[in-house]
């Protein structure tokens, strides 16, 4: 459990202000199931978004696609499957920031029920805002912009999950680094879709920001927000790009022969990559397409698209 920060308005302390006062009461952690040490697994993060005309706080959130289609994935195993994942339940689990008495924040789960995640997902983008109505849980909106400029100062906060950083308890980590590059970026085998609606995979170029950071598994999810611009979100953490080599090793074996063997290595690189905010905000006008669908139904709600139905 730690303190919460309180920091004037005249401090000098400009990074540590955004990120305390403004960016972590925003972000969530996502977890699915519980493992057989009793520790929730947190599969990635999240973080409050508006939709259009929206209020301050919000039930609406951004994450990136494969940690939807990752929880799904444990919400669809048997017990079975469960066993060989290591885990005891396939409960979803939404960690919030709460502020008790003497300033000290923790974090507390929330277990939704089932269907109580609505998404509008963008498979070839790896984006999804989802909203959990009814559930009780808002959290402050981050504001969204588009003024990206190379070299920019950017926070991430996010729950990264290699090692034991978040087996005791839930905590966020920051990393402080820079926008490196603005590039399109070829990604192999994306899944997407034909004329005809059906699932194919293919190579495609996609916008994405280069981060100056590496980070690790966790991290997908968390909003990538400028310093500059008061923690207005510029970006979605979703992708470490990989360096593969080959290498060769002479082995000798018992009977003194020699022979050359091929070692295949994989590693990250030197950077992540983020989904730029102009993304969220083109899955945002989605939400206002299926608002206004409904009103020409006459009906208050429409039905958002899920990544695989009957489950979320």
């Amino acid at each position: 459990m730690f303190k919460a920060l309180e920091i004037s308005d005249d401090s000098t302390l400009k990074f540590e202000k955004i990120t305390a006062t403004f960016i972590q009461p925003s972000v969530i952690a996502i977890a699915c199931g519980t493992r057989n040490d009793n520790t929730i697994n947190i599969i990635g993060t999240g973080f409050g978004i508006l939709p259009p005309s929206g209020c301050s706080q919000t039930d609406f959130f951004v994450t990136c696609r494969h940690i939807i289609d990752e929880l799904v994935d444990i919400k669809s195993a048997t017990k079975t499957g469960l066993g060989k994942l290591g885990l005891q339940d396939s409960d979803t689990r939404i960690g919030v920031q709460e502020i008790g008495q003497d300033r000290k924040v923790s974090w507390h789960w929330h277990v939704l029920g089932e269907g109580a995640l609505k998404t509008l997902s963008m498979v070839e983008m790896d984006l999804c805002v989802f909203q959990l109505p009814g559930s009780g849980i808002t959290v402050p909106s981050l504001n969204i912009s588009e003024n990206c400029i190379l070299g920019t100062e950017v926070g991430v906060l996010g729950f990264p999950t290699d090692g034991n950083l978040q087996v005791e308890s839930i905590q966020p980590f920051v990393v402080k680094t820079i926008i490196s590059s603005v590039l399109d970026y070829k990604f192999t085998n994306v899944v997407t879709k034909d004329d005809k609606g059906n699932s194919v995979t293919k190579d495609l170029v996609l916008p994405r920001l280069a981060l100056g950071h590496q980070l690790a598994g966790g991290f997908s999810g968390s909003p990538v927000y400028s310093i500059q611009e008061g923690g207005a979100v510029l970006g979605v953490v979703d992708y470490t790009p990989y360096i593969e080599d080959e290498f060769y090793k002479k082995i000798i074996d018992e009977e003194g022969r020699s022979r050359d063997e091929s070692i295949y290595a994989q590693y990250p690189s030197f950077t992540s990559f983020a989904i730029p905010a102009k993304i969220i905000k083109s899955n945002l006008e989605n939400y206002s397409h299926y608002k206004e669908k409904a009103k020409s139904m006459g009906v208050t709600s429409c039905e958002w698209r899920v990544p695989r139905k009957g489950i979320y």
